[in-house]
């Protein structure tokens, strides 16, 4: 995983030297950053280190993701974490989501929210992820943002998830998080 990080910075960084940052519209320039570490580095070293398995626990590592996810593999990323579930409702009766949050800004979710509205709308059509074999999901170093986006996100899962969600806050996070991806 360092290896994977490191290059992920250097890409990040460099990108960035020839690239000066931009001040404003930093979202485009993000999402061209996520496309040049797409294509430099495989997608399935990627998604491997953005879903990890864990017997029936998805464990889903956003600041992987969000240094690759762009329009351009997006339908990739989606076939991934179906393909995931639908092998895992395969193996046992019941699975789990757990989601790491950190560094999940405003700005990132304006950045992936068309992207989320096609991931859903897929989902409710064929009842993958969101379906009644999901019986937890527990969201960590949850950004203080999220309470606003709940209602963005809950309108779009048609699936009940009361009682099945967790979120946990950086302070309330500590070690479950690294004792669950060890």
């Amino acid at each position: 995983m360092d290896n994977l990080q490191d290059k992920l910075n250097k890409l990040k960084t460099d990108f960035y030297k020839e690239n000066k940052k931009n001040t404003f519209f930093k979202n485009k320039q993000k999402l061209q950053c996520a496309e040049t570490v797409a294509n430099t580095i495989d997608i399935n070293t990627l998604l491997d280190h953005t879903f990890i398995i864990k017997d029936n626990k998805i464990i889903v590592q956003y600041p992987i993701l969000k240094t690759y996810a762009n329009y351009e593999n997006f339908q990739i990323l989606i076939n991934k974490i179906f393909h995931i579930v639908n092998n895992l409702k395969l193996q046992y009766t019941t699975f789990e989501l757990h989601v790491n949050m950190d560094t999940y800004t405003i700005t990132a979710h304006e950045r992936f929210k068309q992207m989320y509205n096609i991931f859903f709308e897929l989902d409710k059509a064929n009842n993958v992820v969101f379906c009644d074999k999901l019986t937890n999901v527990v969201i960590y170093n949850s950004p203080s943002i999220l309470s606003t986006l709940a209602s963005f996100f809950t309108s779009l899962i048609k699936t009940d998830l009361s009682g099945k969600v967790t979120i946990l806050n950086r302070r309330d996070t500590n070690d479950s998080f690294k004792k669950l991806i060890e």
